[in-house]
């Protein structure tokens, strides 16, 4: 029986990955076309959907990690390759929750 669920483990392990580098995908993209849009000069509603947009990924983003973080430390592996994938999926979380409060504070200075 323990078997059957480390493979439950290692599988939702392997989707929650997968949605993680998914969303850091779309976010990127969506960033980068904000950036472009950027240049025109004025801030259209297109501008402002995508900023919509990305607080809405990160948010997703943010909860994927964490999820991502706890299934990685319930896996059963040796501690050196835990400790990776820790820190590793730690520093994602942190870049995602500063950009996530950079979106924030440029919604706030948008809107006044």
């Amino acid at each position: 029986m323990p078997l059957h669920l480390d493979m439950d483990k290692k599988r939702l392990y392997a989707i929650l990955l997968t949605v993680f580098i998914f969303l850091s995908i779309i976010i990127v993209l969506l960033f980068m076309l904000y950036i472009i849009g950027n240049y025109q000069m004025f801030l259209d509603t297109t501008q402002l959907m995508l900023i919509s947009f990305l607080s809405i990924f990160i948010v997703i983003h943010l909860v994927t990690g964490v999820m991502l973080f706890i299934v990685s430390l319930l896996q059963n592996t040796d501690m050196v390759q835990k400790r990776r994938r820790a820190v590793t999926i730690g520093i994602a979380i942190v870049f995602s929750f500063i950009l996530f409060l950079g979106i924030r504070v440029l919604q706030t200075l948008i809107i006044f």
